[in-house]
């Protein structure tokens, strides 16, 4: 049963319509304040039931029962699916979460973090600097904070990251061992880390296993979902004996089916495919879709967990964790065919 949360001075303040100084000064009976406010401020107080010395607590830096999350950029089935996680397990024990979006330059984000860090407890976050660890120690020496990172190249600096690069390697190792020789790779946005960190997976994949280069087809794709159907379209116009195709994401996938189809293709059975990310209609299309899903739900459990140990044992670090969320490969229909018996 979840515990009721206890009000607080900023509740009693809110509801009151008065500041929270005039709230301390009601209970430390200060002259300065009217006796309609006293009585004002009292009624609000006891219909909340607050205590002012439970709220005591929260004020002047103390506990706050909150912690923040502060993101690149708070939409996107990763963000919403990891501040979900988050927030169900903070209401489970009776915390708040306060999310904030920030990709600005440094001084903008550690701004971002001088507004919150008086309303938190504790902080997780999400901005790709060197030394970002041992920078928020400095400048924060009483918030404990867990840093986190979904590129693998940020290994070192963070506590916590997700693995582009693993999730593409066990994608193309799973339809390479199926039997697939000839194999393609829609690849994702010019630029973007996601993008090259699974492409590089792939990559280290092919050479593993020994596919030829002649044998293997590197597509360009923009994360859109008409970035898979061009590729295919302009893949078999070139070749007929691929038979197997990885897609940086779902969207590409779905695109890449959605031509397939349309021009008599069968899968497996003609091209396995495999995407990217787990979106949910990876399972509701036909045939559902094998993909990659990057735990992003054990991404927010660990790094809760992490940080309410922090908070509970008043601990700051500033030395990085490093520890990897392994990425899960969902085999479905549309890579079900094994021709290597």
């Amino acid at each position: 049963m979840k515990k009721e949360k206890e009000s607080t001075i900023y509740d009693v303040a809110r509801i009151a319509k008065v500041s929270i100084a005039t709230v301390s000064r009601v209970f430390n009976k200060s002259s300065l304040v009217t006796d309609r406010t006293v009585a004002h401020v009292l009624e609000v107080a006891k219909k909340l039931n607050f205590s002012p010395s439970a709220s005591a607590r929260g004020l002047s830096g103390g506990k706050q029962e909150t912690i923040g999350i502060i993101l690149p950029v708070l939409y996107g089935n990763l963000f919403s699916e990891f501040i979900y996680s988050i927030q169900a397990l903070a209401e489970a024990r009776g915390y708040d979460i306060v999310v904030a979006g920030q990709k600005g330059s440094p001084e903008e984000f550690f701004a971002t973090v001088k507004k919150l860090s008086t309303k938190i407890d504790g902080l997780i976050l999400m901005y790709h600097i060197e030394g970002i660890k041992k920078e928020m120690a400095r400048r924060f020496p009483k918030l404990p904070n867990i840093v986190l990172s979904r590129f693998v190249k940020y290994r070192e600096h963070v506590d916590l990251v997700l693995d582009n690069f693993s999730g593409a390697f066990m994608a193309t190792e799973h339809l390479i061992t199926q039997g697939n020789r000839k194999i393609a790779l829609i690849k994702g946005e010019e630029g973007n880390i996601d993008a090259i960190e699974r492409t590089e997976g792939f990559l280290s994949a092919v050479h593993k296993f020994g596919i030829k280069k002649t044998d293997v087809e590197i597509l360009e794709g923009t994360f859109r979902q008409i970035s898979g159907y061009n590729a295919v379209q302009e893949l078999f116009l070139k070749r007929k004996d691929i038979s197997a195709i990885f897609a940086s994401n779902d969207a590409m996938a779905l695109g890449a089916l959605n031509w397939m189809h349309r021009y008599g293709m069968k899968i497996p059975e003609d091209v396995e495919i495999c995407g990217f990310d787990d979106i949910e209609f990876a399972q509701m299309t036909r045939p559902s879709l094998s993909s990659v899903y990057l735990n992003t739900s054990l991404f927010g459990q660990k790094a809760f967990e992490m940080i309410m140990e922090m908070i509970s044992e008043k601990r700051i670090e500033d030395t990085p964790k490093q520890l990897i969320i392994d990425p899960e490969l969902r085999v479905r229909e549309s890579s079900s065919l094994d021709r290597s018996k």
